[in-house]
């Protein structure tokens, strides 16, 4: 009767099932794990080797790729055992890299559209304005060379290019070649040393100009005037770049937010 009755106390059955799932779980824990080299492991070495090696591996190569696959897989298999990972910054740090970069490119972007483009450009017109730059072809009239004839040379050469003469034909050695090169007024004026404000303007393109500087003439024909502000068809890829980008870091923003509701933060937690 005894036996009976205790048969019907609930108190039994918590101990047999707390007894069983100690058993079954030190079963498990005695059990080793294994280590599998699926196909697509294979397949990830494989690849990244013949990206390494520029070519396909050998079958050593192979080998000796996949041990190493392996030997790290295991340090790091127990690493995590003993708990080497935790309270490690620099780990936590790559740890939450990684995820942040999982967040941003699991995220399916269709093609922005023109409005979006066209906000985008609205709102950082500054940061797609470029500052105004000048190609131009050059030929150098050296002071100290003919110093009495520096004058007529000067002349001479503006009329033999007025002419058509090919301008590395005419006047002397200069240390920089400028042809052909998109540089800002600020930069020009820097190498030749000499004022361009009234020479860089898109009424003088394709005219030949002398300017003095204390190393001699500068003989310059404006060839071509960029924008400050590029039109909308040039800044369109840049544009499109920088409102994917907006959109992922948005996504791991949402991520972010989820997250804190998953974990709430406890501030009596010393850990």
């Amino acid at each position: 009767m005894r036996f009976r009755r205790a048969l019907q106390q609930p108190l039994l059955y918590f101990v047999l099932l707390g007894t069983a799932v100690f058993v079954v779980d030190a079963w498990l824990r005695a059990e080793p794990e294994t280590l599998g080299l699926s196909e697509a492991v294979r397949r990830e070495v494989a690849t990244r080797l013949e990206q390494n090696l520029s070519r396909p591996p050998t079958p050593a190569e192979l080998e000796q790729g996949l041990q190493e696959w392996m030997d790290t897989e295991l340090l790091q298999r127990e690493a995590t055992a003993l708990g080497l990972a935790k309270n490690d910054a620099l780990i936590r740090e790559h740890l939450a890299q990684k995820l942040k970069h999982i967040v941003r490119e699991r995220t399916i972007l269709p093609e922005p559209s023109e409005p979006e483009l066209r906000a985008q450009l609205g709102a950082n017109r500054a940061r797609y304005a470029a500052p105004e730059t000048f190609e131009v072809t050059h030929v150098f009239i050296q002071r100290s060379v003919a110093a009495a004839s520096y004058q007529s040379r000067v002349q001479a050469a503006l009329a033999t290019l007025a002419r058509g003469a090919k301008p590395e034909t005419v006047g002397d050695h200069f240390p920089r070649d400028l042809k052909r090169v998109p540089l800002t007024r600020p930069q020009l004026e820097q190498i030749l040393g000499a004022s361009l404000t009234a020479v860089l303007t898109p009424a003088r393109v394709g005219q030949w100009q002398a300017v003095e500087s204390p190393r001699g003439a500068h003989l310059i024909r404006l060839e071509a005037v960029s924008p400050r502000n590029p039109d909308f068809a040039s800044l369109r890829p840049v544009l499109a770049a920088d409102v994917q980008e907006k959109k992922k870091q948005a996504a791991v923003a949402a991520y972010l937010v989820d997250l804190r509701k998953k974990y709430p933060l406890d501030s009596r937690d010393s850990r």
